[in-house]
């Protein structure tokens, strides 16, 4: 399973209107809610285990995840 391979842009939709704070849990069920394919699953499951308390600190993430790959 490749991870971390969408850029942000293209998980953005994805986790759109999702309430902050989030963990990675609900980040993931928000995307799966709104029909997200694997590849966005995929890159979802890629981010740290941790509380995110905005949507400017979830992208910067996936946007650290996408660098490392």
């Amino acid at each position: 399973m490749v991870h971390g391979n969408l850029p942000p842009a293209q998980v953005g939709p994805f986790i759109k209107d999702i309430k902050f704070p989030v963990n990675k849990k609900d980040v993931i069920q928000h995307a799966k809610s709104r029909n997200a394919n694997s590849e966005v699953i995929d890159t979802l499951e890629s981010l740290p285990n941790q509380e995110f308390n905005s949507s400017q600190q979830l992208k910067r993430i996936l946007g650290n995840i996408q660098r490392q790959f």
